[in-house]
């Protein structure tokens, strides 16, 4: 009988894990050469806002869809043992280090860090806008987990977490608040930093979402559809951000054009 296509992903999660890495860089470099930094205006925000919120919109269902019929039980019981018992230890030293990255208490002072900023750059529209990504994804993202009420998988490594498993909310508050910064780079810096700023929010983004896998505290499905919801919500909420900056109220100026 041959190996489940999941067992050999798991037996080599470090390996794939860089070549998603890879995948990832390469996908963001075509996504920015051929739209993001060719297009301009507003449309080009609301083109590439409604595809990728149908897209994470879709993916998000499927994986819920398949979590309530239980088609993924098994599927993320193997894939979670068989990644705990090949991982090695230099790689959970590493995943460890940077799931730091991705917590509340990180995640919360980059928020008010980046809030406080952009009201001294007197950057209204880019300061409710950061408030509204990342506090509102941590809304979001409790809110799933009480719907959806999965168990955490049986963690060997630490004592066990008391929230509920799906979706996670390293995956998607990571993909909304090191998203959120690239997007700010792109708003308000020179475009030499605009890829750099792109490769690195996402690289962080993916490698916290990874880390919680190896790390045992989700299921690989949790992390996919806490991917997808972060995606959607940041999506969301630079949608409303680039519509708030091209329609600014006629009884007052817009220093966000300056």
């Amino acid at each position: 009988m041959s190996t489940p296509w999941w067992i050999h992903i798991a037996t080599h999660a470090a390996e794939y894990y860089a070549v998603a890495l890879v995948a990832i860089w390469i996908i963001v470099t075509l996504a920015y050469r051929t739209h993001l930094a060719s297009a301009d205006g507003e449309n080009r925000w609301l083109t590439t806002s409604l595809i990728v919120m149908a897209l994470a919109g879709s993916m998000f269902s499927w994986i819920a869809y398949l979590l309530q019929t239980g088609n993924l039980e098994q599927l993320d019981a193997e894939f979670s043992e068989t990644v705990r018992q090949y991982a090695s230890p230099y790689v959970m030293l590493y995943f460890h280090v940077v799931t730091h990255l991705g917590n509340t208490s990180t995640l919360t002072i980059i928020c008010v860090l980046t809030v406080f900023l952009m009201l001294l750059l007197r950057q209204y529209t880019l300061a409710f806008g950061s408030l509204l990504a990342i506090g509102g994804n941590s809304i979001l993202n409790v809110s799933l987990k009480d719907i959806f009420e999965r168990l955490r998988p049986i963690n060997p490594y630490s004592e066990p977490l008391d929230s509920w498993s799906f979706p996670s909310g390293h995956s998607s508050g990571s993909l909304v608040a090191y998203g959120l910064l690239a997007y700010l780079v792109l708003r308000l810096l020179p475009p030499r930093y605009h890829l750099p700023a792109l490769l690195l929010g996402s690289s962080i983004a993916f490698t916290i979402a990874t880390s919680r896998v190896f790390l045992h505290y989700h299921y690989a499905s949790d992390v996919l559809a806490g991917l997808m919801s972060g995606l959607l919500w940041l999506t969301f909420c630079i949608a409303v951000m680039e519509y708030a900056r091209s329609h600014p109220s006629p009884h007052q100026p817009s220093p966000d054009k300056g």
